[in-house]
């Protein structure tokens, strides 16, 4: 796994933390349960009005399309991200893995 924040020390409200948080967190654990990746890596970037967090596997890819799963941990993210004003993209492809971006307004 590969981490990666720029910059190094990112600051963001404790409503905007906890929920990008536990989009990672249910991202990586889709990607350790179901994927069958060997790498995973995450980044958050900070960036003027923005905080983009990205998590992308090397797995076997979803084989539905993610908007339209079934998934209740899929659609939990994209509320979260909802409930912040932000959005979220799955992108994923059979074989190739998955990559799940949160972009989200910072709040002061």
């Amino acid at each position: 796994m590969t981490a990666a924040s720029e910059p190094a020390d990112i600051r963001a409200p404790d409503e905007v933390a906890d929920h990008l948080y536990r989009i990672a967190v249910e991202a990586l654990t889709n990607a350790a349960r179901h994927s069958g990746c060997r790498t995973v890596s995450i980044a958050l970037r900070e960036l003027p009005s923005d905080i983009h967090l990205v998590i992308a596997d090397d797995g076997t890819g979803l084989s539905t399309d993610p908007a339209t799963g079934d998934g209740l941990g899929l659609k939990m993210m994209g509320y979260r991200a909802r409930i912040l004003s932000g959005t979220l993209s799955i992108d994923s492809k059979p074989g190739i893995g998955t990559r799940v971006t949160a972009v989200v307004p910072k709040r002061a």
